[in-house]
């Protein structure tokens, strides 16, 4: 049966605690200076504290800031726009591609259906404004 674990193991005390170097990566596991390290050693901790202090306040403030998060928020969503109108551009070409093989022949010169469809259209269209027209009176 295991329980929840609060507080230091058994194992663990009288050590002096971990501290991590690096908040975006792995943890620098080294310990505290000891009660006897020389006022060199006890610098040096110190001075790697400020730099990793100094780290994770950068970092902290490059995440929070409202500025930089709209930014790339604004980066992100004009680059979706951009693959959205790409595909799209991508799309009309080949819509058109489509239609202009399908309008013309072998010879490349409009295929006798497409001068029966645009005929046909040209005469629908014609219709539709006679009727308007006789409708407006």
């Amino acid at each position: 049966m295991s329980t929840a674990h609060n507080g230091p193991r058994a194992e663990d005390i009288g050590k002096p605690p971990l501290r991590p170097t690096d908040p975006a990566g792995p943890p620098d596991l080294t310990p505290e200076p000891a009660d006897d390290a020389s006022p060199e050693d006890i610098e040096s901790d110190i001075a790697r504290t400020r730099r990793e202090l100094a780290n994770t306040v950068s970092e902290l403030s490059r995440k929070l800031d409202p500025t930089a998060q709209a930014q790339h928020q604004v980066e992100d969503i004009a680059s979706r726009v951009r693959g959205q109108a790409e595909h799209a551009r991508q799309t009309a070409q080949s819509s058109i591609s489509r239609a202009r093989d399908a309008a013309t022949g072998e010879d490349g010169r409009p295929s006798p259906t497409a001068w029966i469809t645009l005929g046909a259209g040209v005469g629908i269209l014609v219709g539709l404004v006679a009727i308007g027209a006789l409708r407006a009176r």
